[in-house]
């Protein structure tokens, strides 16, 4: 709920030196809080992740459970561990259980104090102590209290007397000195001002740290609000998706060469870039927008580079919508005020003056150049056949440049029948992978070792950027130092995408629809032998939320997608944060961005004709029970009932003289309309109506009414 809001009431343009990077340092002892980090990995994480994308930030939880083995007794082990909390700083999550953990020599705090910023006495703090003691002494102690930004928790003990033998043992102090260690370190947490707060299951420890640190993120980030100009709120939006891309990005000399070749004062003309679903557009997109923007220099403004990201906000893909804000900026390119230059509210009129305020912008800075920079074409809503493009101008002004991304679709063959220049997505190389796992997981504070880099270098299947970005999520979210190299043979079974897919779908399952979620103590590691349909839960909150909105006509709202559930925001909320990255939205209605992940759903989720015409039956029994002038009920009721062959239904709906005023007010419903009557037989249609009609006109309702007008 906090990041639906932030969303819309916390957008902001952000203009100040602040650092928008969020990096949340994650620590504790490693073999006893495996549960504890996989309820933070469930909970905490994606809803700090997608309210720090509503601000503009960029959200990393830095969690060593794996690329940093503890038990190792490894000196760098202690640099990197401390490095990397100086550069979480001043954000820090600690929880600690009854397990004190390893005790680093002096001999490697001594080495490891040249590689840090602020260490002065810090050997003799930390000699004797655990590595976890270490980190809070660095993260914490050592900070002025006014700049603190970090929560420490401490488990309960019973929780542990309660759990099964054997993660008893694996979670039990390790000696006495171990126990009487761990009390000194809450005594010196204690003296030093650290609350330390007690929890009992892991998941009350998810929850008191995600409310915990979105109270931190909005105090530390209050001046980041908006005026409430919702074209400045879309422009934000915009700006901080290519942001996020750009620090994410990684290049490769064939996309290198595509940027130097657009830079080049001599390329001239529109560009459509043509790539599939997954091959790093997106991300080229925003690498190019920047790469405009430092060519042009800070201050020039002769120079706009314009961007629209499609599916990226809730009005993103509609073709008005992303014309007004185009002409918004236009406008002020040109330096003209609102008075003067108004912008049309009729998407038609919009479209035919679109060509106007170009000229204009040209006319004004005739030495300048606009570019505009348009994502994923492809995906616009076919609103007054947007995607004939019919409101794009056939030529430009010399000074005004086109860039615009799509896969090969409709849209594509528009342009490539207007004699746009069409370059293709390069692909990524073998050698690429490497530069692209590291830089990836750095970001979260985590390495591979060379053996498993060669590992992913050596597949073919990496050299899909969406692959690889989801082989490496699902090592980050669930993946363990003990585990790792089986886990990586694992994920690199998956021939394709589609097939990685399946493995998340199965892990989401796993993290998600247990029947009894806080007794869910193992970490998920999907095998080949366990993604089969068999494992799907009965009525799992992961196979109905992805189900409805595969088979949806043209997506649904948070809000929809809860009623048709029949669940509270929290309890689906989760699952909607965990696969946020793979969904677009369009007019706040979610769909899937990739094909791969509509696929991998139909095949697990729907495979057979009944389990699509289920979950169409559902949702028409939903929609049915929308408000009559509810225009969403329309979009959908009458398509799952076609879909789910309750024709009867169909047809007593499609004649009732609400549905038939709901439907034809507007051309594009009247034609939805006919098309649905011709689906049951155009012959039905008319006998229809005239019996509702006459059943109207003979009503006592309409009698007492027709009387008393007379």
């Amino acid at each position: 709920e906090e990041a639906r809001k932030a969303g819309v009431g916390r957008a902001a343009r952000v203009r100040s030196s602040q650092s928008r990077n969020v990096r949340l340092f994650v620590s504790s002892c490693f073999l006893d809080m495996q549960m504890e980090r996989m309820a933070l990995m469930k909970i905490t994480f994606p809803y700090l992740r997608a309210v720090c994308a509503s601000l503009g930030l960029q959200f990393s939880e830095v969690d060593l459970r794996w690329g940093v083995q503890e038990e190792s007794k490894d000196y760098t082990v202690v640099t990197t561990c401390l490095r990397e909390v100086e550069r979480s700083s001043p954000y820090f999550l600690g929880f600690i259980g009854q397990r004190y953990g390893w005790v680093p020599p002096r001999q490697a705090l001594e080495q490891t104090v040249p590689a840090l910023k602020d260490a002065e006495g810090l050997v003799d703090q930390a000699d004797g102590k655990s590595l976890t003691h270490i980190e809070v002494i660095k993260g914490v102690m050592r900070l002025p209290k006014e700049k603190r930004r970090a929560r420490l928790y401490a488990r309960d003990p019973q929780f542990v007397a309660d759990l099964p033998d054997d993660l008893r043992k694996l979670c039990a102090s390790e000696s006495d000195f171990a126990a009487t260690s761990i009390e000194k370190m809450k005594a010196h947490m204690k003296e030093n001002g650290i609350d330390v707060i007690p929890y009992y299951h892991p998941e009350d420890l998810a929850a008191f740290a995600l409310q915990e640190f979105l109270d931190i993120i909005y105090e530390d980030f209050k001046d980041f609000d908006c005026d409430g100009d919702p074209l400045e709120i879309e422009r934000f939006v915009h700006e901080s998706f290519a942001e996020a891309r750009v620090r994410s990005y990684v290049n490769w000399p064939a996309t290198e060469a595509l940027v130097d070749k657009e830079l080049d004062p001599a390329t001239t003309g529109p560009l459509l870039l043509l790539g599939a679903s997954g091959s790093g557009k997106s991300s080229f997109m925003a690498h190019l927008a920047d790469k405009l923007q430092k060519t042009a220099g800070a201050g020039n403004d002769s120079v706009l580079v314009l961007q629209h990201y499609v599916g990226q906000s809730s009005e993103s893909a509609h073709y008005a919508s992303m014309l007004k804000r185009l002409m918004s900026d236009l406008r002020a390119y040109a330096g003209q005020t609102e008075s003067a230059l108004a912008i049309p509210d009729d998407p038609a009129i919009m479209a035919k003056e679109f060509v106007n305020f170009l000229a204009l912008a040209s006319a004004c800075k005739p030495e300048g150049c606009v570019y505009v920079l348009l994502d994923g074409l492809n995906q616009l809503q076919d609103v007054d056949k947007a995607r004939q493009l019919d409101w794009l101008p056939a030529a430009f002004p010399a000074n005004i440049r086109f860039l615009v991304s799509a896969s090969d679709s409709d849209v594509s063959a528009v342009l490539a029948k207007r004699g746009w220049r069409v370059e293709t997505m390069p692909a990524m190389q073998a050698k690429d992978v490497r530069q692209l796992a590291v830089s990836y997981l750095g970001s979260y504070g985590k390495e591979l070792e060379e053996k498993r880099l060669s590992r992913l270098e050596a597949s073919p299947q990496t050299t899909n950027p969406l692959f690889l970005r989801l082989l490496l999520d699902e090592l980050r979210i669930v993946g363990q130092f003990e585990l790792l190299d089986t886990q990586i043979n694992d994920l690199l079974k998956s021939r394709d995408v589609v097939q990685l897919y399946t493995r998340v779908l199965f892990r989401l399952e796993t993290m998600y629809d247990s029947r009894d979620d806080r007794a869910k103590a193992a970490t998920p590691s999907a095998s080949a032998a366990s993604v089969s349909n068999a494992d799907v839960a009965e009525g799992g909150r992961v196979r109905r939320i992805l189900s409805y909105l595969l088979v949806a006509r043209r997506g649904l709202s948070e809000s929809e997608l809860l009623g048709a559930l029949g669940v509270t925001r929290a309890s689906a909320s989760a699952v909607l944060m965990a696969v946020q990255e793979s969904l677009l939205s369009s007019s706040g209605l979610m769909m899937f961005h990739h094909a791969a992940l509509r696929q991998a759903v139909t095949a697990r989720y729907t495979p057979q004709e009944e389990d699509r015409v289920q979950a169409h039956r559902e949702l028409a029994e939903y929609f049915a029970s929308m408000d009559s002038q509810n225009s969403r009920k329309y979009d959908e009721l009458p398509w799952h009932l076609q879909e789910s062959q309750q024709t009867d239904r169909l047809q007593e709906l499609l004649s009732d003289l609400t549905t038939f005023h709901m439907m034809t007010l507007t051309r594009f419903q009247r034609l939805e309309l006919g098309a649905f009557w011709r689906g049951l037989g155009v012959n039905k249609a008319g006998p229809a109506y005239k019996a509702k009609l006459l059943a109207h006109l003979t009503s006592p309702a309409f009698t007492a009414a027709a009387a008393a007008a007379a």
